[in-house]
C-alpha cells in the first residue's frame, strides 16, 4: 500500500510539473512569434521610412541639378562660338560636381561642345533614346537610368536651348553616374544600415 501511494504522489508531482512546464513553453513560443512580429514589422516600416527619405533626398538633388542646367541654358544664345560653348560646359561641370560630363547638343543631335573635352565627342551624332526624346519634346527633361554608350549606367538631364527670338538650338545636358563616383552615387551608397545593405535604381 504504501508502495502504491508513492507511485501516486510521483505521478501527480511529475504531471503537475509537466503541466507546468508544457504551459510555460508554450507561453514562450507564443511570445517569441509576437516578438518576431513585431520586430519585423517594425524593420519594414524603418526600411519605408529610408526608402522614402533616400527619394526625397534624390529628388532634391535633382531639382538642384536641373536648375543649374536651367542656369546654363540661359547663358547660352547660339552654338557658333566655341570657346563660349567650352566655357560654360566646364563651369557647370566644376562648379558643383553634379555632373560627370555636360554636353550641348544641336538640333540635329550633333554634339557641338564638351566638357570634360578628353571625351572626344565634338562632331558625334547621338542616338539614344534620352537624346531623342530631349529633342524631340523641347523641354527640361530627366531621363530613367540607362546603361550609355560608354558602358556607364546614368542619369541623363537636359534643358532645352533658344535664341532670343525663340527658335530652338537643341540642349544643353548632363549625365550622373549612378555606379562610378559621382556626388549622387556617394548619396545612395554610403548609408547608415548594415553592411551589405544596397540601393538599387530601377529601369
Amino acid at each position: 500500500m504504501p508502495l502504491k501511494k508513492f507511485r501516486l504522489r510521483t505521478l501527480l508531482i511529475s504531471l503537475s510539473v509537466g503541466g507546468v512546464i508544457l504551459t510555460a513553453c508554450l507561453l514562450l513560443g507564443s511570445l517569441l512569434i509576437f516578438q518576431k512580429g513585431n520586430i519585423e514589422d517594425s524593420l519594414l516600416e524603418g526600411n519605408i521610412a529610408y526608402a522614402r527619405k533616400l527619394a526625397d533626398t534624390t529628388d532634391r538633388y535633382l531639382a538642384t541639378a536641373q536648375r543649374e542646367l536651367a542656369w546654363s541654358a540661359g547663358q547660352i544664345k547660339g552654338l557658333t562660338d566655341p570657346g563660349l560653348l567650352r566655357g560654360e560646359t566646364d563651369r557647370l561641370r566644376l562648379q558643383s560636381g553634379f555632373f560627370n560630363t555636360v554636353v550641348v547638343v544641336n538640333r540635329d543631335a550633333i554634339i557641338a561642345a564638351t566638357s570634360p573635352e578628353s571625351l572626344s565627342l565634338i562632331g558625334v551624332k547621338l542616338h539614344s533614346d534620352a537624346s531623342r526624346q530631349a529633342l524631340a519634346t523641347q523641354k527640361p527633361f530627366i531621363s530613367s537610368p540607362f546603361t550609355s554608350a560608354t558602358g556607364n549606367y546614368v542619369v541623363f538631364l537636359s534643358q532645352p536651348l533658344f535664341t532670343p527670338d525663340g527658335s530652338y538650338l537643341g540642349y544643353i545636358g548632363g549625365t550622373i553616374y549612378l555606379k562610378k563616383q559621382s556626388m549622387l552615387s556617394d548619396i545612395l551608397s554610403q548609408h547608415f544600415y548594415a553592411r551589405g545593405s544596397t540601393v538599387i535604381g530601377r529601369r
